[in-house]
């Protein structure tokens, strides 16, 4: 098997910053196990086999079928059925990869049956609906409901936020900053199951990371605004990953600036609460504070 290409690029990839490590993992494990011309069989165990060797015991078909729908939802692959029998195929592979075979080990996409879209919704699990990975109960937002490697289906929980919960009026909140940049934009839907996993990332960052919605409130504002952070920050998950790095480089610009930035209060579920109201007078006092003893 030839040896593949990682450009330094990937590493600021918005599409890869869609991924979990655990997705990012096995997309990477794909590349090397792809063919010369980016296709592999798509049957979960065969995939299970080839990506993950010596980890048959924790990872299971389940986790498979997830992490390939999760790989085509952001536009990574793309799944199809030829004979009856699922393929893949790895997007923007020429331009990335050397092909020195003369034919593909795999029928093409362009083989792909007319009932192609049926087979492949037997094969990837909805990534809308799965938990992220089993394994990990942190990011499951179900703990007890569990992919079973002989599974082909998977019950969709009912959404955990939903309008009125920071988690989800901060996903709502990014999602408009973002199709204000960028009309275009590939985001969710505005609707509490499809914002589901933007809510869990908001939701992890304010519990786990210790950041109250205000910070994270404020963030969004300063980044959606930064010319190259807009370009980065385009789910919650890219927030979790760069939230202290941002808080330097925003604290940076802040100093230069002369003056502290008072933090945003454009959303008024955060007006009510008097517990965050505190907390905003207590940090526009402190940041006035500040500026008087610069001067």
């Amino acid at each position: 098997m030839p040896n593949r290409i990682l450009k330094e690029s990937i590493s600021t990839s918005p599409t890869v910053d869609e991924l979990t490590a655990e997705e990012e993992v096995f997309f990477y494990r794909l590349l090397v196990a792809c063919d010369d011309y980016g296709r592999f069989d798509a049957r979960p165990p065969i995939l299970r086999a080839r990506c993950f060797p010596l980890r048959l015991d924790l990872i299971t078909d389940g986790n498979i079928r997830y992490w390939l729908g999760r790989l085509q939802e952001v536009g990574l692959l793309t799944v199809y059925a030829v004979g009856g029998l699922p393929y893949l195929q790895l997007a923007t592979w020429e331009r990335h990869q050397q092909v020195r075979a003369k034919r593909s080990k795999f029928p093409s996409p362009d083989s792909a049956d007319p009932s192609s879209a049926e087979t492949c919704k037997q094969v990837i699990a909805d990534a809308s609906i799965c938990p992220r990975n089993p394994i990990q109960s942190e990011s499951n937002p179900n703990p007890n409901h569990v992919v079973s490697a002989d599974s082909t289906t998977t019950e969709a929980p009912e959404p955990k936020f939903s309008e009125g919960d920071p988690p989800y009026d901060l996903s709502v909140h990014l999602r408009g900053k973002i199709l204000g940049n960028d009309p275009k934009a590939k985001v969710p839907n505005a609707t509490p199951s499809a914002m589901e996993r933007w809510a869990r990332d908001f939701d992890l960052l304010i519990r786990v990371d210790s950041r109250d919605p205000p910070e994270v409130l404020d963030m969004i504002e300063w980044s959606q605004a930064h010319e190259f952070w807009r370009t980065v920050c385009l789910s919650p998950g890219a927030y979790r990953k760069n939230f202290t790095k941002m808080g330097l480089q925003k604290k940076v610009a802040s100093r230069a600036n002369g003056r502290a930035r008072e933090p945003v209060r454009d959303m008024d579920f955060y007006e009510s609460d008097p517990y965050l109201q505190r907390i905003r007078e207590n940090v526009a006092a402190e940041a006035q504070g500040k500026v008087g003893a610069d001067a």
